[in-house]
Protein backbone atom coordinates (compact mmCIF):
# COMPACT_ATOMS: atom_id res chain seq x y z
CA UNK A 1 0.00 0.00 0.00
CA UNK A 2 1.31 3.43 -0.43
CA UNK A 3 3.99 4.60 2.26
CA UNK A 4 5.87 7.99 2.98
CA UNK A 5 9.36 8.28 2.61
CA UNK A 6 12.31 10.44 3.65
CA UNK A 7 15.45 10.81 1.51
CA UNK A 8 17.83 13.96 0.85
CA UNK A 9 21.34 15.17 -0.87
CA UNK A 10 23.39 18.04 -0.34
CA UNK A 11 25.29 19.89 -2.75
CA UNK A 12 23.94 18.30 -5.92
CA UNK A 13 25.27 15.12 -4.05
CA UNK A 14 23.71 11.00 -4.36
CA UNK A 15 20.15 10.66 -2.85
CA UNK A 16 20.56 8.74 0.60
CA UNK A 17 18.64 5.50 1.09
CA UNK A 18 14.90 6.21 1.35
CA UNK A 19 14.10 6.04 5.15
CA UNK A 20 10.74 4.74 5.65
CA UNK A 21 8.04 7.23 8.11
CA UNK A 22 5.13 5.38 8.19
CA UNK A 23 4.59 1.67 9.02
CA UNK A 24 1.25 1.15 8.96
CA UNK A 25 0.62 -1.96 5.54
CA UNK A 26 -2.64 -1.67 5.51
CA UNK A 27 -2.89 1.83 5.42
CA UNK A 28 -2.65 4.40 2.55
CA UNK A 29 -0.53 7.69 3.44
CA UNK A 30 -0.20 10.95 0.98
CA UNK A 31 0.03 13.82 1.01
CA UNK A 32 3.42 14.47 3.18
CA UNK A 33 4.49 18.03 4.55
CA UNK A 34 7.77 18.58 6.69
CA UNK A 35 9.19 21.76 8.26
CA UNK A 36 12.40 21.83 9.73
CA UNK A 37 12.11 23.72 13.23
CA UNK A 38 15.08 26.55 14.60
CA UNK A 39 16.42 24.19 15.96
CA UNK A 40 17.39 21.41 13.08
CA UNK A 41 14.38 18.98 14.43
CA UNK A 42 11.93 17.66 11.62
CA UNK A 43 7.97 17.59 11.57
CA UNK A 44 5.83 16.03 8.96
CA UNK A 45 2.26 15.21 8.82
CA UNK A 46 0.12 13.15 6.57
CA UNK A 47 -3.14 11.72 5.78
CA UNK A 48 -3.64 7.87 6.85
CA UNK A 49 -6.47 6.30 5.15
CA UNK A 50 -7.53 2.50 6.50
CA UNK A 51 -9.54 0.07 4.22
CA UNK A 52 -12.88 1.73 5.52
CA UNK A 53 -11.85 4.98 3.97
CA UNK A 54 -11.52 6.52 6.91
CA UNK A 55 -8.58 9.37 6.95
CA UNK A 56 -6.67 10.82 9.85
CA UNK A 57 -3.93 13.26 10.44
CA UNK A 58 -0.44 11.80 11.30
CA UNK A 59 2.65 13.31 12.23
CA UNK A 60 5.78 12.12 12.69
CA UNK A 61 9.22 13.97 14.14
CA UNK A 62 12.94 13.21 13.86
CA UNK A 63 15.90 14.99 16.03
CA UNK A 64 18.79 13.37 13.82
CA UNK A 65 18.55 14.91 10.90
CA UNK A 66 15.83 11.78 8.82
CA UNK A 67 18.21 9.67 9.71
CA UNK A 68 15.14 8.03 12.12
CA UNK A 69 11.78 8.85 12.84
CA UNK A 70 9.18 8.41 15.94
CA UNK A 71 6.14 6.74 16.19
CA UNK A 72 2.75 8.08 14.21
CA UNK A 73 1.41 10.34 16.37
CA UNK A 74 -2.01 10.85 15.57
CA UNK A 75 -2.76 14.27 15.48
CA UNK A 76 -6.87 14.79 14.20
CA UNK A 77 -8.15 12.40 17.13
CA UNK A 78 -6.32 14.32 19.95
CA UNK A 79 -7.55 17.68 21.71
CA UNK A 80 -8.16 20.07 18.93
CA UNK A 81 -9.93 23.48 18.21
CA UNK A 82 -12.11 24.75 15.57
CA UNK A 83 -10.60 27.89 15.03
CA UNK A 84 -12.37 28.76 11.21
CA UNK A 85 -15.74 27.79 9.50
CA UNK A 86 -16.25 28.95 5.88
CA UNK A 87 -18.73 27.82 3.23
CA UNK A 88 -15.84 29.34 1.32
CA UNK A 89 -13.49 26.43 2.31
CA UNK A 90 -15.37 24.22 -0.29
CA UNK A 91 -16.46 20.42 0.55
CA UNK A 92 -13.39 18.31 -0.63
CA UNK A 93 -10.21 16.71 1.89
CA UNK A 94 -7.74 19.47 2.02
CA UNK A 95 -4.31 18.52 3.03
CA UNK A 96 -2.84 18.42 6.35
CA UNK A 97 -0.30 21.45 6.53
CA UNK A 98 2.53 21.80 9.34
CA UNK A 99 4.14 25.16 10.30
CA UNK A 100 4.82 27.59 13.25
CA UNK A 101 6.20 31.06 13.21
CA UNK A 102 7.83 30.94 17.19
CA UNK A 103 7.58 26.93 17.09
CA UNK A 104 7.49 28.22 20.89
CA UNK A 105 6.65 24.47 22.50
CA UNK A 106 6.06 22.84 19.18
CA UNK A 107 4.99 23.02 15.50
CA UNK A 108 1.50 24.33 14.66
CA UNK A 109 -0.68 21.88 12.44
CA UNK A 110 -3.76 22.88 10.34
CA UNK A 111 -6.29 21.04 8.24
CA UNK A 112 -9.61 20.76 7.14
CA UNK A 113 -11.90 18.34 8.06
CA UNK A 114 -15.03 18.09 6.51
CA UNK A 115 -18.75 17.20 8.60
CA UNK A 116 -21.08 14.95 6.95
CA UNK A 117 -24.03 16.41 9.09
CA UNK A 118 -23.36 20.23 7.79
CA UNK A 119 -23.56 21.69 4.90
CA UNK A 120 -22.19 24.71 5.13
CA UNK A 121 -18.44 24.04 4.25
CA UNK A 122 -15.27 22.38 6.20
CA UNK A 123 -14.25 23.33 9.58
CA UNK A 124 -10.47 24.33 9.68
CA UNK A 125 -9.22 22.44 12.52
CA UNK A 126 -5.98 23.41 14.51
CA UNK A 127 -3.09 21.29 16.82
CA UNK A 128 0.47 21.24 17.67
CA UNK A 129 2.97 18.79 17.77
CA UNK A 130 5.29 19.25 20.75
CA UNK A 131 9.06 20.40 20.60
CA UNK A 132 11.89 18.04 19.62
CA UNK A 133 14.95 17.93 21.14
CA UNK A 134 17.73 17.89 18.81
CA UNK A 135 20.54 14.96 18.68
CA UNK A 136 22.91 14.33 16.07
CA UNK A 137 23.67 11.01 14.69
CA UNK A 138 27.43 10.17 12.95
CA UNK A 139 27.78 6.34 11.34
CA UNK A 140 31.66 6.58 11.73
CA UNK A 141 34.35 4.83 9.18
CA UNK A 142 35.39 1.64 10.56
CA UNK A 143 38.25 -0.82 8.82
CA UNK A 144 35.26 -3.64 9.29
CA UNK A 145 32.07 -4.42 10.73
CA UNK A 146 31.87 -4.46 14.62
CA UNK A 147 31.54 -8.31 15.56
CA UNK A 148 29.27 -7.70 19.06
CA UNK A 149 26.51 -4.79 19.84
CA UNK A 150 28.35 -2.46 22.07
CA UNK A 151 26.92 0.53 24.31
CA UNK A 152 29.78 2.56 25.46
CA UNK A 153 30.15 4.96 28.52
CA UNK A 154 29.79 8.99 27.43
CA UNK A 155 32.25 11.17 26.80
CA UNK A 156 32.51 13.98 28.66
CA UNK A 157 30.94 12.27 31.80
CA UNK A 158 29.64 13.92 33.40
CA UNK A 159 28.55 16.98 31.18
CA UNK A 160 27.48 20.32 30.16
CA UNK A 161 25.00 20.64 28.82
CA UNK A 162 25.58 18.18 26.01
CA UNK A 163 27.76 14.82 25.94
CA UNK A 164 28.46 11.96 23.01
CA UNK A 165 26.86 8.30 23.20
CA UNK A 166 28.47 5.94 21.06
CA UNK A 167 27.55 2.06 20.07
CA UNK A 168 28.57 -0.59 17.88
CA UNK A 169 26.15 -2.21 15.59
CA UNK A 170 27.09 -5.89 14.16
CA UNK A 171 23.83 -5.82 11.94
CA UNK A 172 21.23 -3.33 10.30
CA UNK A 173 18.84 -3.23 13.20
CA UNK A 174 16.07 -1.23 14.18
CA UNK A 175 17.04 0.18 17.98
CA UNK A 176 16.11 2.17 20.61
CA UNK A 177 17.80 4.68 22.59
CA UNK A 178 16.24 6.40 25.11
CA UNK A 179 16.85 8.63 28.51
CA UNK A 180 15.42 7.50 32.12
CA UNK A 181 16.33 9.69 35.34
CA UNK A 182 16.61 7.90 38.74
CA UNK A 183 12.98 7.08 39.11
CA UNK A 184 12.82 5.18 35.84
CA UNK A 185 10.73 7.41 34.15
CA UNK A 186 11.73 7.87 30.18
CA UNK A 187 12.86 11.63 30.12
CA UNK A 188 13.59 11.30 26.30
CA UNK A 189 14.20 9.38 22.78
CA UNK A 190 17.14 9.89 21.04
CA UNK A 191 16.93 7.24 18.32
CA UNK A 192 13.67 4.90 17.68
CA UNK A 193 14.27 3.43 14.32
CA UNK A 194 16.61 1.02 11.62
CA UNK A 195 20.03 2.16 11.63
CA UNK A 196 22.64 0.39 9.66
CA UNK A 197 25.87 -1.90 10.80
CA UNK A 198 28.58 -0.36 12.03
CA UNK A 199 29.99 2.52 14.94
CA UNK A 200 27.22 5.18 15.62
CA UNK A 201 27.34 8.50 17.58
CA UNK A 202 24.76 10.78 19.17
CA UNK A 203 25.13 14.07 20.63
CA UNK A 204 23.06 14.19 23.46
CA UNK A 205 21.84 18.13 24.62
CA UNK A 206 21.05 18.19 28.26
CA UNK A 207 20.16 21.89 28.46
CA UNK A 208 16.52 21.77 29.01
CA UNK A 209 17.01 18.88 32.02
CA UNK A 210 17.36 19.15 35.29
CA UNK A 211 20.93 18.69 37.33
CA UNK A 212 21.22 15.11 38.08
CA UNK A 213 21.63 11.05 37.41
CA UNK A 214 20.57 10.13 34.69
CA UNK A 215 20.28 6.69 32.57
CA UNK A 216 20.96 5.72 29.01
CA UNK A 217 19.37 2.43 27.27
CA UNK A 218 20.16 0.89 24.31
CA UNK A 219 17.85 -1.79 23.02
CA UNK A 220 17.31 -4.19 19.78
CA UNK A 221 15.44 -7.04 19.67
CA UNK A 222 18.67 -9.25 20.89
CA UNK A 223 20.41 -6.50 22.69
CA UNK A 224 20.25 -4.48 25.40
CA UNK A 225 22.77 -2.40 27.57
CA UNK A 226 22.39 0.29 30.41
CA UNK A 227 24.78 3.06 31.64
CA UNK A 228 24.94 5.84 33.59
CA UNK A 229 25.37 9.81 33.25
CA UNK A 230 25.92 12.66 35.37
CA UNK A 231 24.26 15.84 34.50
CA UNK A 232 25.86 18.88 36.31
CA UNK A 233 24.78 22.69 35.32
Amino acid sequence: MGQIYYTSKEDGGEWTAPVAITNDPNGIADYPQIVIGPNGAFYAVYFQGDNNGIRNVFAVTSSDGGSSWSEPIPISSSETDVVLRSPNLGRHPRPAGVGGTSFEGGADVFWLEADATVTDGNSLFYSRIPWVSVTSVDNENISQSPKEYELFQNFPNPFNPSTQIKFHLKSPTKVVLSVYDIRGNEVVTLINGKLTAGAHSIVFDASKLATGMYFYQLSSSDFVSVKKMIYMK
